[in-house]
């Protein structure tokens, strides 16, 4: 019998302190998480010229490796729908 191990997705979480979406956002990304849909890691826009610049007015976001950045109000519906897309096509 063989098993099929899937890697989950993983998720970049831009954010920045006293982002009060992003706290909201980080409850999200630990429940995705605890449910198997990703693993995900924070990134501080602050710490990063290039990503202050491009993230500045739309944190928090998301980005999906190798798939969609969601930003701003994100949709937890559209997330898990990305994720659960990107599990099902993966080996």
């Amino acid at each position: 019998m063989s098993s099929t191990i899937r890697r989950r997705p993983v998720l970049t979480f831009y954010t920045r302190p006293g982002c009060a979406l992003c706290k909201h956002v980080e409850r999200l990304l630990r429940q995705l998480a605890a449910e198997g849909l990703a693993d995900w890691h924070s990134v501080n826009i602050e710490d990063n010229p290039v990503l202050l610049a491009r993230f500045g007015e739309s944190i928090p976001a998301v980005a999906v490796e190798d798939g969609p950045i969601f930003e701003g109000r994100i949709s937890e519906y559209r997330l898990r729908r990305a994720l659960v897309s990107r599990l099902s096509a993966s080996p």
